[in-house]
């Protein structure tokens, strides 16, 4: 493959416009064009820039025999993770969502995690001491050691308070 059809699809790849990459590499726009429609061929030192901006090899933008296609870095970190696929494909799904979507995903995971925290703390037991209420043996201890959840503690506090000894 030519060195101007390397351009055009590494840039189409990573889905920019010849504007958008002459703003973000600081190439002239007029310059690249010539590049990219194979008119001219760039120095060295822009072959050097375009290969560090898209995270390839030079030898792979002048399409050398060998030349491996870059790893995209999802890939490459998925391997260094040691993610399952499922894992790699909800990341690159996730990230291919637009604001408002990835927004939207993040407060359903918020709702849930919420969700559960509230069912777990209405399950949660607490060991309560409290005053001994209507006991009528007189040697009873004056405080009682209960076992409730937070929902039976509520609950407690919500009752009328009562004088047990009238």
């Amino acid at each position: 493959m030519e060195l101007k059809d390397t351009l055009k699809q590494i840039r189409e790849k990573h889905g920019l416009t010849k504007r958008e990459l002459c703003e973000k590499t600081g190439i002239s726009e007029r310059a690249y064009l010539t590049y990219e429609f194979g008119e001219r061929e760039p120095k060295i030192s822009v072959i050097q820039k375009l290969a560090d901006f898209y995270g390839v090899t030079t030898d792979y933008l002048l399409g050398r025999p060998g030349a491996k296609p870059p790893e995209s870095p999802i890939d490459e970190f998925a391997r260094a993770e040691r993610l399952k696929e499922l894992e790699k494909i909800i990341i690159k799904e996730y990230l291919e969502l637009g604001n408002e979507e990835r927004e939207a995903v993040l407060d359903f995971i918020r709702n849930c995690i919420k969700k559960e925290e509230e069912r777990k703390s209405s399950q949660e037991t607490y060991i309560i001491q409290r005053a001994a209420r209507g006991n009528p043996n007189p040697n009873a201890p004056v405080v009682e050691t209960v076992e409730m959840t937070a929902e039976e503690i509520q609950r407690d506090r919500e009752k009328p308070l009562e004088d047990w000894d009238l």
